[in-house]
């Protein structure tokens, strides 16, 4: 019989873990159903446990006690461990994933004009020199793990074990939003006895649990935890148990990298996205995605759509063979390979900004065979690409970002591959068959691409596995060469790159969002990425369809996408553009007045800019830019700006916040000017 003690322990656990179960059914109900579901399997004797929560009396504290390794997690000092993980988190930089690439903060630009490269490295250097007028009034090193800082705003719990350090790391550094993540459900539920999550959800505080997800899950919830203030992903402090987390490093950093300002910039935007569709919308046939009808030829025969990775070579032979069976849908960095095999797609797509890859990519093909694809290309490309399309009757373009046609989509992602896939989905393909779509390294070579020279850019040394303590010392993190281990179409993993990761992540989200259930997608890669939404499929499977009259169906594509498209916008389209040329007139005037503001403590600034910033996001719409330029703007000027002020050592800094304060208005106004122009063009 227990005794009064032990019985009030125990009313208090099934207390404490009844208030958890209603919390979480309201705060996260799938997450409360996971966790029911296991209980009742528990109680029934269908799920045998593994751990079970232990008191241990001399420490006054709970540990966990672990059937399989006979051992405490805790090693029966529980009391100890949570003490050390209180006093470890303190206000410094320490424990942190910092969201500020050191490079772009550190480089130093004197003349932009002394460069001549292309437009992709222009824009970068822009946004270099707009970044040095903020550092040179204050320069702080961003590495610097030891600064004190005055606020932490976001928190990571890496591993939860019993949490009973949470609250108090929560109350110590007054924290606001919160991700907690842990790989074992059983662990998770055993801590909902004794640790109260509701803590991290009151008072204006939030919290994202992601528990036991698998890849994609975890990334959405991730992707929650950081639009939570938007604006406050200047760095995440964490807190790590260091028990079975191996893989969320990893994927904090996939996350983090994915969400870099710097992949589409705001210098990008404006001076290649919308300056070149502003002035070729009345050049060239744009679609119009409200006029494409629901039966056409994409519904009709199957799409074999074609990308540059390792299995489009290994599978050149049989495309060969059989190109005929299929419309083929490629993106233009497979020309050269396809070329050199004598095939020639239905269709082409391109959508890179930079000149110089664009035309070389097309150079491959001839003149006549150029002549006879479809090219659908961004709107946004470049002049030389458009002028070596001598055939402009099967020449379409297409918005990307946003529209300006109110009976229209834009198409927009990371790269050519996922924006080509919602093209099709778009345009109503029935049947897509991935080839080439590897998303992966060559898992014996290294090879990115199905280049036909071996070109050692094109080769990542795959030898090396890192694991999470190696990635965490590491200072930067290389998008193209950091080697990262994703879930197989066919293979259990296979080995990826960091850029392919966010790919991956955008084909994933782009499936999810768009695939009608009528719509099939056929996964070819034997080597490449597990992709959600689509059938792993072995080449040999397919039960191929008769020889298509190819000229028949691209006149027939040729014919349709033409009755989908326009040159000119209509009336009510421009006049949509003529009022938001008005609201940025007023935008301009705002920031004027703002300009105008004494500002006297950076408490105050920030605030405004909170003000300022709501009022830029209320712009978001599919036909106005004014939020994604504000916010990527934001995501790389203030936030260092909050990096430098969020500081204890920082003590009177009225005159660098007045410099800042000026130059930020003149910033902002600049943009919109810019962005004024450029839209005038279209009126």
């Amino acid at each position: 019989m227990a005794t009064k003690e032990e019985q009030a322990l125990q009313d208090a656990l099934i207390n404490t873990y009844t208030y958890n179960l209603h919390f979480l059914s309201e705060y996260d109900y799938a997450l409360y159903e996971r966790v029911s579901a296991l209980s009742d399997a528990i109680s029934n004797n269908i799920y045998q446990e593994r751990y079970f929560l232990d008191f241990i009396k001399e420490n006054g504290e709970f540990d966990i006690f672990d059937t399989k390794t006979n051992s405490y997690i805790y090693n029966k000092n529980p009391k100890k461990w949570n003490n050390q993980a209180i006093k470890s988190c303190n206000f410094d930089h320490n424990n942190t994933f910092s969201l500020l690439n050191t490079d772009i903060y550190t480089t130093d630009i004197t003349d932009i004009t002394e460069f001549k490269t292309d437009m992709l490295e222009l824009n970068n250097l822009k946004i270099r020199t707009d970044i040095k007028n903020y550092t040179n009034i204050k320069f702080e090193p961003l590495n610097n793990k030891h600064k004190k800082v005055r606020s932490i705003n976001k928190f990571i719990f890496v591993g939860t074990l019993l949490g009973r350090h949470i609250p108090k790391i929560i109350k110590k550094l007054n924290t606001i939003n919160h991700f907690v993540c842990e790989e074992n459900l059983e662990i998770f539920r055993l801590s909902l006895f004794v640790c109260d999550y509701s803590l991290l959800a009151r008072d204006g505080k939030s919290v994202v649990f992601a528990i036991m997800e698998d890849e994609n899950i975890f990334m959405e919830k991730f992707n929650i935890f950081f639009k939570n203030y938007i604006f406050d992903n200047t760095f995440y402090k964490y807190y790590s148990t260091n028990y079975n987390i191996s893989n969320y490093f990893d994927r904090i950093i996939n996350v983090i990298a994915a969400k870099d300002p710097m992949i589409f910039d705001y210098r990008l935007l404006l001076d290649n996205m919308i300056k070149l569709s502003t002035k070729n919308f009345n050049k060239y046939k744009t679609l119009t995605f409200g006029k494409i009808k629901e039966d056409n030829s994409f519904t009709k025969y199957p799409i074999l759509y074609l990308g540059a990775g390792p299995s489009l070579k290994s599978n050149i032979k049989w495309l060969q063979k059989n190109q005929d069976r299929f419309i083929i849908v490629a993106m233009a960095a497979t020309l050269k390979i396809l070329s050199a095999n004598d095939i020639i797609p239905d269709i082409v797509t391109s959508v890179d900004p930079q000149e110089g890859i664009v035309t070389k990519q097309f150079s491959f093909s001839t003149s006549q065979q150029l002549d006879e694809m479809i090219k659908i290309v961004s709107l946004n490309t470049p002049d030389k690409v458009f002028d070596m399309f001598n055939n402009k009757n099967n020449l379409f373009t297409f918005e990307s970002l946003k529209t300006f046609q109110q009976n229209s989509i834009s198409i927009d992602g990371v790269s050519i591959g996922e924006i080509t896939l919602k093209l099709l989905l778009h345009l109503k393909a029935k049947e897509i068959y991935f080839l080439g779509i590897d998303l992966a390294l060559d898992q014996k070579t290294g090879q990115t691409h199905a280049d036909e020279e071996k070109n050692k850019d094109l080769k990542i040394d795959i030898s090396k596995d890192e694991n999470y303590n190696d990635i965490m010392l590491k200072n930067n993190f290389k998008l193209k060469d950091d080697i990262v281990i994703t879930k197989g179409n066919f293979l259990e993993t296979v080995k990826t790159t960091r850029l392919f990761f966010i790919s991956l992540l955008d084909y994933n989200e782009s499936i999810k969002l768009f695939k009608k259930s009528s719509q099939t997608i056929y996964n070819l890669s034997e080597n490449g990425a597990a992709i959600y939404g689509t059938i792993p499929t072995k080449i040999d499977d397919i039960q191929l369809s008769s020889k298509l009259n190819k000229k028949d169906i691209q006149d027939r594509l040729n014919n349709e996408l033409n009755a989908s498209s326009i040159v000119h916008l209509v009336e009510e389209d421009k006049q949509l553009i003529k009022n938001q040329i008005i609201q940025i007139d007023d935008l301009i005037n705002f920031i004027s007045e703002f300009k105008k503001f004494k500002i006297k403590q950076y408490e105050q600034f920030h605030k405004e800019l909170d003000n300022i910033s709501n009022i830029m996001l209320s712009f978001n719409s599919n036909h106005f830019h004014i939020a994604e330029i504000y916010l990527n703007f934001a995501l790389i000027i203030n936030r260092y700006i909050d990096f430098i002020f969020n500081s204890r050592e920082l003590k009177d800094n009225r005159k660098e916040l007045k410099e800042i304060h000026y130059i930020w208005c003149q910033h902002i106004i600049i943009l919109l000017k810019e962005y004024k122009n450029y839209l005038s063009l279209l009126v």
